[in-house]
C-alpha cells in the first residue's frame, strides 16, 4: 500500500459508485474500500492511525452510515474527517 499519498476509506455498497470514487480519487489518494458497515468498521480499526478521510454512504445493507460515523467519531486516535454521501 502506498502511504506517500493520504489514505481514505470509501464505504459504498453499490459497486458502480465505488468504481466512480476510485476513478476520481486514486491519482491523489490511497484508497481502502468497504461495501458495508461492518467491513468499514473492520478497515477503520485496521488503519485507524493512517486514515485521513472517510467517504461514507448512509444507506448500507447492515450497519447504517450514521452508526459507522459514530464509531469513527469516538475513536481516540482518529483525527480525520467523515463525510456522509
Amino acid at each position: 500500500m502506498n502511504y506517500a499519498k493520504p489514505l481514505i476509506l470509501i464505504v459504498e455498497d453499490e459497486e458502480d459508485q465505488r468504481d466512480v470514487f476510485v476513478e476520481l480519487l486514486s491519482d491523489t489518494y490511497t484508497i481502502i474500500l468497504a461495501k458495508n458497515g461492518q467491513e468499514a468498521i473492520d478497515q477503520f480499526s485496521r488503519y485507524l492511525n493512517r486514515i485521513q478521510l472517510i467517504l461514507l454512504d448512509i444507506n448500507l445493507p447492515d450497519i447504517n452510515g450514521h452508526c459507522v460515523a459514530l464509531v469513527a467519531a469516538h475513536a481516540d486516535s482518529f483525527s480525520g474527517y467523515a463525510a456522509c454521501t
